[in-house]
This record gives structure tokens, sequence and C-alpha cells, in this order.
């Protein structure tokens, strides 16, 4: 049966719109596109590279993560997210 992905409106930082894909597949906490990061100018810092599973199975170099605010439906929580590279998604939240 195919059903249409879990999305969610968020409000990034108090000023940009976002979409976020909700996974419950995806063992990290969340994913940011580089795209939406670089656009949206969240904080990003370097980290060691490690490698992931993307949401299309291919395995990714992570070498940055992003931190910010969201608001998802009135409720607020800072995210640090791993940032991926060509992503269509702008931001996934996962299980972390």
């Amino acid at each position: 049966m195919n059903t249409p992905p879990l999305t969610a409106h968020l409000i990034v930082n108090s000023v940009y719109n976002a979409s976020a894909l909700i996974d419950s597949g995806c063992l990290c906490y969340a994913l940011v596109s580089k795209k939406f990061a670089r656009q949206s100018r969240l904080e990003r810092y370097t980290i060691t590279p490690r490698t992931i599973e993307g949401i299309d199975g291919k395995l990714s170099e992570i070498k940055e993560v992003s931190k910010f605010e969201f608001n998802m439906h009135g409720h607020r929580e800072v995210a640090y997210a791993y940032v991926m590279n060509n992503m269509e998604e702008e931001i996934v939240l996962g299980k972390g």
C-alpha cells in the first residue's frame, strides 16, 4: 500500500518556513539539507567526517552539524541536525 509521506510545517529560528519529513525509520535525530541550511543561514559546525545511510539507502559522508530552533504547531525545540548534500527534503525528523 502506497501512503503519502507524513510531513509537518516548521518555523525555523522564528523566521523561516520549512517542510519536515517525519521518518520513524531514520535512526538519527534530524537531517537538514545543505541548501536549506545555507539559504536560512543556520549555524553550522564542522565535525569529524562520518558515513551514514541516507533516505535513499545510499551512503553519505557527513561533515557538518547544524543547530537551529524550530516551532512545530506550538511545540518549540532546539535541534542539532546532520547537514546532508543532495537531499530533496528541507528537514527530516527521525527517532533520535
